[in-house]
């Protein structure tokens, strides 16, 4: 409503990305799991990096190892026009 493009969330300890469209814009709702309690919720500690593109977000998911450290899990680009997700960007294939 106030025109914001993206809301990052907690609490819940899981990953989503969900959209809600307007007229002009779509605003998406972003989770991460948790990166520090043990209380994960059937998903593994994780952290989200965000990235700003032009047209979309950039979600990089990344996750706990059984060594203690994280790594990347699996990347998802948000549509800041129409909500959809794309694996890869159209037109850039591989980012």
């Amino acid at each position: 409503r106030g025109g914001a493009h993206l809301v990052l969330t907690g609490h819940m300890h899981q990953v989503f990305a969900l959209a809600e469209s307007h007229e002009d814009h779509v605003c998406w709702f972003v989770s991460a799991s948790t990166a520090f309690s043990i209380r994960t919720r059937d998903e593994p500690a994780g952290f989200n990096l965000l990235t700003v593109e032009d047209d979309h977000f950039v979600m990089d998911v990344y996750v706990a190892t059984t060594e203690g450290d994280f790594m990347h899990s699996e990347t998802r680009h948000l549509n800041r026009k129409e909500s959809e997700i794309f694996p890869e960007h159209p037109g850039k294939p591989g980012i």
